[in-house]
Formats: C-alpha cells, sequence, structure tokens
C-alpha cells in the first residue's frame, strides 16, 4: 500500500499535462512488482516556488510505505518510477525519488 506523493513545478503544466506525471509515478511503482497494484495511490501537488541552483524545472516522488521491505527492492522501486518519468521525454528537469517507512503507529480508516 505504497502512497506515491509527486511534487513538480508549476510551470511543468505549460509542457505536459500533470495527469501524465501522476499515471508515469503511479505505473512506475506498479512495474516495480513490489505491491498489488490495486494498492497503490498517487497524488501530485504543483509546487510553485523553488530555487534551484539553474533553472531546471523539478520532478520528485516521496513513497511511503509499512516497514518491511530491503534496501534493494526500496532502490529498484524508486528506480523504476524515476525509469518512467524519464520516459516522459521531459527536458531540462531534475527527476528523483526517495522512499521512506511509514512508523509503526500508522493508521488509516477508509469509509
Amino acid at each position: 500500500m505504497p502512497d506515491c506523493i509527486v511534487e513538480y513545478s508549476k510551470r511543468l503544466s505549460d509542457k505536459i499535462d500533470a495527469k501524465k506525471i501522476v499515471e508515469a509515478a503511479h505505473n512506475g511503482a506498479i512495474k516495480s512488482e513490489l505491491f498489488d497494484g490495486s494498492k497503490v495511490k498517487t497524488r501530485a501537488t504543483p509546487v510553485e516556488h523553488q530555487i534551484l541552483r539553474d533553472d531546471r524545472d523539478v520532478i520528485h516522488v516521496t513513497i511511503r510505505f509499512l516497514a518491511g521491505r530491503t534496501d534493494d527492492q526500496k532502490k529498484h522501486l524508486s528506480t523504476s518510477i524515476v525509469d518512467e518519468l524519464c520516459a516522459l521525454g521531459l527536458t531540462n528537469v531534475a527527476i528523483s525519488a526517495d522512499v521512506y517507512d511509514l512508523s509503526p503507529g500508522y493508521s488509516i480508516k477508509l469509509l
């Protein structure tokens, strides 16, 4: 049940539909084959203000899930997501992903 939170430079919206960014991150998580695809949740937030050493746009994905995956599995997941985002063919953009274990106190309630 990974949560994929995508942050992307708002100005990317002039180059690509944000839905395509979300779909690429989501598909990357599914293609990692670490999860049941129906359990992956992906959402995105545009970032209006950013400061970088150059004028690049940014796509960054934070992936959170319950503990228990190895470091190799986490690396595989982040690489799978970054690869899918790179396949969008965008230029002058920094694409990255981080993977975090949720604390044991994590709670969810579906209504």
